[in-house]
């Protein structure tokens, strides 16, 4: 019997660390799932931006673009966006 009831605590508490470590699995997804999404429609909105100011612009600079990852770095590049002159000079930033 008490051999039972230490298997029974064993599993008990062997399925609740499984069920925790799921819960950050799946918290950490969707964190950085929102993440990529921001940065996605951050990139979006710089391309509207650069493409209003400066005509079509390039694949390669596209593409650059949208390899940044960070929100926050694309956020600091449409500020310095303010400031420049010409596409060259934002590419410099990139």
């Amino acid at each position: 019997m008490a051999g039972t009831m230490v298997k029974t605590l064993y599993d008990e508490i062997f399925e609740k660390g499984v069920f925790n470590g799921e819960l950050k699995g799946i918290k950490k997804g969707i964190r950085k799932g929102i993440e990529k999404g921001r940065a996605k429609e951050g990139a979006n909105i710089l391309l509207r931006q650069l493409n209003k100011r400066f005509g079509e612009v390039r694949v390669d600079v596209k593409e650059k673009l949208y390899a940044k990852q960070d929100p926050v770095v694309l956020e600091s590049l449409a500020e310095q966006l303010l400031d420049c002159k010409t596409i060259e000079e934002f590419i410099e930033l990139l």
